[in-house]
């Protein structure tokens, strides 16, 4: 998108998708309600993409490494509802 905005105007705001530890989770949750609050008070027009990573075979959601450093997936209702 930003070869759209070539002269500016564009924030990019990137918040990682990863749930695979309690402090993932935690700081995921942290970023995200900084986020809303930035998006209430700064921001006039907001165009919102959310991408994420499936397991080909399942189609469950990437969510990360464990404690274990194994990257696991899980079924969309275990991690949003």
């Amino acid at each position: 998108m930003a070869d759209y905005f070539p002269n500016g105007g564009l924030d990019v705001i990137d918040i990682p998708f990863e749930f695979g530890t309690a402090e993932a989770t935690a700081e995921y949750a942290l970023r995200a309600e900084r986020l809303m609050q930035e998006l209430k008070t700064e921001y006039n027009r907001v165009v919102l993409i959310l991408t994420d990573h499936s397991d080909e075979d399942t189609g469950d959601l990437f969510i990360g490494p464990d404690e274990s450093g194994v990257v696991t997936a899980a079924p969309v209702d275990s991690v949003s509802d």
